[in-house]
């Protein structure tokens, strides 16, 4: 009897102990953590109490205290996920929990709800490893939600430069004309720009050299390219009515067509 009350009295003391860390910032919890990780008691005060998800165990599990992170069962766990976890975690921090929930969970609500989270909260890319670190995440996740598409307008980048990179990686779908000419103006050779343009959609290259003066006679070279392409074209389909003369009469007779 008199062991009974002494558990009875140290699962209160341990019930205890959890209420208070519950109340504390993530950033608290990890400090905390750390203090207490290697007295003998540790795993007694949190054993069975991180089954469901909450800011201790998402802490135990970053730290590789619990193998598997719980998934939310109910609105109170999604609720700490999306109002006290998810806001406190820097795009760097983030990429890398939901890389590892990803490979630990798979394809989930949870990951991709996440995922659409960070989205709406930007990059911000600095220097050429943000960028590498930006690229190697979409990269993995565009894989795994190929409809969640991105623009321009999620990334705020110190070198116009690596807009283009991650558009030609084919992780921003397409950018705006005005980005497209500060780029083109940024390149540093008329033969750079020139090759650059005629690189763009059909459509939208004689605007592109339009909008540099600088560059009238690789316009001009253009069209005269694009008009001889053109010719060529016509004078092929002559030459296949003229071979195939015989058999257009027998269609326009059969179909009683004027062609003689």
């Amino acid at each position: 009897m008199k062991s009974e009350i002494k558990a009875d009295e140290l699962n209160s003391i341990y019930d205890g102990v959890f209420r208070d860390f519950e109340q504390k910032s993530i950033s608290e919890i990890y400090k905390e953590i750390k203090s207490i990780r290697d007295i003998s008691f540790f795993k007694v005060i949190f054993e069975g109490k991180v089954k469901s998800l909450n800011k201790i165990s998402f802490v135990l599990w970053t730290q590789g205290e619990i193998q598997k992170l719980p998934a939310p069962s109910n609105q109170l766990d999604a609720d700490i996920w999306n109002l006290e976890i998810l806001p406190i975690l820097d795009w760097p921090i983030l990429q890398q929990v939901l890389t590892k929930l990803l490979k630990e969970q798979g394809i989930t609500k949870q990951v991709e709800e996440s995922y659409k989270y960070l989205i709406n909260q930007g990059w911000e890319v600095n220097d050429k490893e943000e960028l590498e670190t930006i690229v190697s995440f979409l990269d993995n996740f565009k894989s795994h939600f190929p409809s969640i598409s991105l623009s321009e307008d999620n990334f705020v980048c110190k070198n116009i430069e690596y807009f283009w990179e991650l558009y030609d990686k084919a992780l921003i779908q397409e950018l705006s004309d005005d980005r497209t000419e500060k780029y083109i103006e940024s390149l540093t050779s008329d033969e750079e720009r020139a090759r650059f343009i005629e690189k763009q959609p059909s459509g939208k290259i004689l605007s592109y050299y339009s909008s540099l003066p600088t560059l009238s006679s690789f316009k001009d070279k253009y069209i005269i390219g694009t008009l001889e392409k053109e010719f060529s074209k016509m004078e092929f389909l002559c030459f296949d009515l003229e071979s195939d003369g015989d058999k257009i009469r027998e269609y326009a007779w059969k179909n009683r067509v004027g062609i003689k």
